[in-house]
């Protein structure tokens, strides 16, 4: 968790998904009477979040963080590849966004 320029708290977190296996991450904006703000979703479609968050830092004064964070392809994960070559995406690797406060 850390404090924005405007004295908001930020927070990134990492968990189970409610409706299956998948995990999710999410950043959570909170005023100063610790009211939910801003939520944002920190995946990317068709790649599987490996769980954890690496980095959640600020950018300069713009009031937005790069987030890290590790990644698995789906075919990896379901051990899909074509028959006799090599998987045609990545297997692991990391999801990289900028999350921009509102």
């Amino acid at each position: 968790m850390t404090a924005a320029a405007d004295k908001t708290l930020v927070a990134f977190g990492e968990g189970l998904h409610p409706f299956g296996q998948n995990r999710h991450g999410e950043m959570m904006r909170f005023d100063q009477a610790l009211h939910g703000v801003q939520r944002s979703d920190l995946e990317v479609a068709d790649i599987e979040s490996g769980g954890q968050i690496w980095v959640a830092c600020p950018i300069g004064t713009s009031g937005g963080f790069l987030v890290a964070k590790q990644a698995f392809s789906k075919d990896f994960l379901n051990n899909q590849s074509p028959q006799g070559s090599n998987l045609t995406s990545f297997r692991r690797g990391t999801i990289i966004k900028i999350v921009a406060l509102k």
